[in-house]
């Protein structure tokens, strides 16, 4: 079983530690493999044992990478909603312009019309 001498074990079952001297320090199964995190730094260590249980430690520094938002394709975000709302307000002006057009060409030709017949 293994031990950890500066109590690594934490409340969220990661292995951490201090420095490079507690990974040295931590009590492993020979034929095992772990993976330690520094408490104050960016830093995890890769522990491998032999069937010895001889120990090979690698140190390696990481960063934090951004998770892409994924959005539900079901809902429009705030910003699509609004184009959308743009694009039927122009629509809905365009047919406003075309009827108050076509209501002006047909006043026109029935005017027209009436004065001849009188």
């Amino acid at each position: 079983m293994m031990q950890f001498p500066y109590g690594g074990m934490s409340n969220n079952n990661l292995i951490t530690v201090r420095t490079v001297d507690d990974v040295r320090a931590l009590q492993t199964l020979p034929n095992s493999k772990l993976a330690a995190f520094e408490d104050n730094d960016d830093v995890f260590y890769f522990i491998e044992t032999n069937a010895n249980n001889n120990k090979s430690i690698r140190r390696f520094r990481f960063k934090e990478e951004p998770i892409e938002t994924v959005y539900d394709k079901r809902y429009a975000t705030k910003e699509e909603f609004n184009e959308l709302k743009e694009m039927i307000s122009n629509v809905q002006q365009s047919i406003q312009n075309l009827s108050n057009r076509n209501n002006a060409d047909h006043s026109k030709h029935n005017s027209g019309t009436n004065k001849a017949d009188g």
